[in-house]
């Protein structure tokens, strides 16, 4: 009965160090994530310049005005006028999307984001109500 547990907690720990020790191997803790941020100028600003210790592979904004302190700041960041295109040329670059445009936009560049298993950081509510 003894060498039956043993063999079972064995082969469940060489199991789990299976799964385990190739994300440790793959992942550097030294690697950096790449971010989009929809809607770069005003507010969003305030939301992308904090992450310093990140890349921002792309920015969308559809006023270049606006988002013209954003463009300088990162002038090897692809820039986009819609956010759909942005996804189609550069989904398997980006790593997680910044969402900070007014709310009744919120939902569809969010769905779009996840849809393609990105992770998502919405500034404001994403929807009025319950």
């Amino acid at each position: 009965m003894a060498s039956r547990k043993k063999f079972i907690k064995s082969v469940s720990a060489a199991g789990i160090g299976a799964m385990i020790i190739p994300n440790f191997i793959s992942c550097s803790p030294n690697s950096r994530l790449k971010f989009a941020v929809i809607c770069v100028g005003g507010r969003g600003h305030a939301s992308w310049s904090k992450l310093s210790a990140e890349d921002i592979v792309a920015l969308c904004d559809v006023d270049d005005r606006m988002a013209q302190r954003g463009f300088k700041e990162l002038p090897n960041a692809k820039r986009y006028k819609d956010f759909r295109k942005m996804f189609d040329e550069m989904h398997k670059e980006i790593d997680a999307v910044i969402i900070v445009t007014p709310d009744h936009s919120h939902f569809p560049a969010a769905m779009a984001a996840m849809e393609l298993g990105k992770h998502v950081l919405v500034e404001k509510p994403l929807a009025y109500n319950i």
